[in-house]
Order: C-alpha cells, then sequence, then structure tokens
C-alpha cells in the first residue's frame, strides 16, 4: 500500500490547455542524523521522536499558464510511491489543523510524517484531506491566466509507532515527489517533478543511569596481614544501580578502567587488581570482583556482560566486591585509594 500525503499540482476542466514550468529540485531535508531514543515505555504510540523540520519555503515552484476557460489550478502532493503506510495518524505541525500519515521507516517502532503546506495565491493553513491522492481536490484556485504561482513548504517528523522502539538505521530515501499536474494527470510544458529526500538517520537506544559517584570503604588494615605477595584483606561487597535502561536494547555490557592504571605484575591485572593512587601504601592494590559471575573484574578495555539482562527490563544491580591485594613482596604502611570509571556498551 503506498503512501500519499500533500502537495501541489495544477488541475482543470480542460487538463490539455494548462502548462506549467519549474521543479526539478531534489531537497535533503535536516532530519538529525543520530536520534536517541529514551526509555519508552512511557511515551504513547504517535509522540514526535524528533521535533517537525521544515524544509525551504519554495512558493515559486511551478509557474502555470491557465488559458480563459480551463478552470480551476489546483494544489496537490504525494509522497514517494516506495514509502508503505505505518497505519497511525498524528497532528500536522502546530497551526494547521489536520492528521498527516504516518509511513514505516524500516526500523520497528520508528515512523516518518510527512506534511506539505502549499502555496497558492499566499501560504495556505492546510488541506481538507492529510492524504489526498493525485487530482483529488485540495484547494481550489479559480483563476485563469498567466503566471500563476505554485508551490510549498515540506515538514517532516520521526514518530513513535509501537510500544517499542528498536535501535536501528533509517536509510536515505525520498519521502515526497511534488508535481504539477491537472485532474491527476501531469501537465505540459516541461514541469518535473521536485523531490524530497531524508539523509541516514541513526537510531540509538538512549543510555542508562548509573550514580555519579559510589565510594566503598575498605576499613583500616594491619599492615602484618600482609607478607607475601598475593595476600589479601577481607571482601567488601558493595552494588551500583542501574535504572532508566531503554526498552531497545539487546544486550548491556560494562566495564570498569582504572584511573591510576595497573600494578606491575600483569598476572595481577588478569585477577581484577588494579593501581591505587599515588602517595599511598607501597606495595598493595585493590581487587575487583564480579558477584553475579563468580569471576575477577578483567582489566578494561574487556567488557563483561551484565548478568540476568531481559530486553526491556528497566533496572538492573552490578552486585561487586572489593579488598586490598599485595602486588610486591613487601608493603609499607599509607592510604589505600583508589578510583575506577564505569564504561557501559549497549547493543
Amino acid at each position: 500500500m503506498s503512501l500519499l500525503v500533500p502537495a501541489l499540482l495544477a488541475s482543470a476542466a480542460a487538463s490539455a490547455a494548462i502548462t506549467c514550468t519549474g521543479g526539478g529540485g531534489t531537497t535533503t531535508l535536516g532530519l538529525p542524523t543520530l536520534v536517541v531514543i529514551p526509555r519508552d515505555t512511557t511515551m504513547p504510540v504517535g509522540t514526535l521522536l524528533t521535533p517537525w523540520v521544515a524544509g525551504p519555503e519554495r512558493p515559486y515552484t511551478f509557474t502555470c499558464n491557465a488559458p480563459g476557460g480551463s478552470g480551476y489550478v489546483r494544489g496537490v502532493s504525494r509522497n514517494a510511491s516506495g514509502l508503505v503506510s505505518a497505519g497511525i495518524l498524528v497532528p500536522a505541525p502546530p497551526g494547521y489543523a489536520l492528521d498527516v500519515t504516518v509511513a514505516q521507516s524500516g526500523v520497528p517502532g520508528v515512523g516518518i510524517a510527512v506534511y506539505y503546506r502549499p502555496y497558492l495565491r499566499g501560504w495556505q493553513t492546510g488541506f481538507r484531506s492529510g492524504l489526498p491522492d493525485w487530482g483529488r481536490t485540495s484547494i481550489d484556485y479559480t483563476g485563469t491566466g498567466a503566471g500563476n504561482q505554485l508551490g510549498g513548504q515540506i515538514f517532516t517528523a520521526l514518530v513513535k509507532t509501537a510500544g517499542v522502539v528498536s535501535a536501528g538505521n533509517i536509510v536515505p530515501m525520498e519521502v515526497a515527489t511534488i508535481l504539477a499536474t491537472s485532474s491527476g494527470t501531469a501537465v505540459g510544458g516541461g514541469a518535473t517533478p521536485d523531490r524530497y529526500r531524508i539523509p541516514a538517520i541513526r537510531i540509538q537506544a538512549g543510555a542508562c543511569v548509573i550514580p555519579s559517584d559510589t565510594r566503598v570503604a575498605l576499613g583500616d588494615q594491619k599492615r602484618t596481614a600482609f607478607t607475601a605477595h598475593g595476600a589479601t584483606g577481607p571482601w567488601v561487597d558493595f552494588r551500583i544501580p542501574v535504572t532508566g535502561c531503554p526498552a531497545a536494547l539487546t544486550s548491556i555490557e560494562y566495564g570498569l578502567r582504572s584511573v591510576n592504571g595497573f600494578p606491575p605484575d600483569p598476572a595481577d591485572s588478569a585477577k581484577g587488581v588494579i593501581a591505587i593512587a599515588p602517595g599511598g601504601a607501597k606495595g598493595i592494590g585493590i581487587q575487583l570482583w564480579d558477584n553475579a559471575t563468580g569471576a575477577a573484574v578483567p582489566p578494561y578495555p574487556t567488557r563483561m556482560g551484565l548478568r540476568g539482562f531481559v530486553p526491556g527490563t528497566a533496572a538492573y544491580t552490578l552486585d561487586l566486591r572489593a579488598r586490598m591485594y599485595q602486588t610486591l613482596p613487601a608493603t609499607e604502611p599509607g592510604p589505600v585509594d583508589a578510583q575506577v570509571e564505569i564504561t557501559m556498551m549497549y547493543r
């Protein structure tokens, strides 16, 4: 099923008598090339995922000559025949009182709405129908004579069309073709279609929310507890909430990047040990462990899958533990401070 929307054409009782020139342009509309979708279960179907984006005003796209007795000159447009209806309507941009049919975009849950604001003896407020076919009356222009100007302005927006919006890519495509016609037939005189396209658009799920700062107190520990490389202190469990995850995600991975680097022995790094801040205790690092997987947190940039991930679930918990770990044969007392940054990878 092809999707059709408003544009401008010419029509008359004696179509052969009307001639038009102009058109022939191709305009790429300024929709954003990256659209980040927040967690969308709270957004109803029909919500605009982008604002309406206005194309250039082109009031004089076509110049039509309508000799006396030729009847009406009318304006109509249609979308590119490749677009298919998504089965929903959305209100036109503010100030235009009608509904606009939404087309499928190729990304599940995301549609494309196209509105055409016509110019015919001045800017018009809208069509009698949001979806006129070729030759269907939208605006009547009863004048005759030479130099009748027809044109308009395209508006586009992305729209939520399903309960869950998927991440993906909208390919560049033509979304509207404007052509001067009369009673559904292209007029003579050399007018050519005016075409409107959208760019490639990446639909990306928004990020989950994690606290900006989580502090873990390992407590004071005696130097005498650390007598050899590999000696450890007691574990301290801690949890980091992960909330607001978008429903469109298909996987979540996380990594912990040590701000202070790693201990000198690579074998310690493989056990999840990170270095502490300069100026602190000597020969001591901190070991990080993932309770959910029962494994050491690997050194960044290696990431681990979020245990228990289920698409559409909003909230999770990173269940971790930490302890002091001796990294050298001998130690010296001092503060034990370390900092890690959490990096999340979404698909």
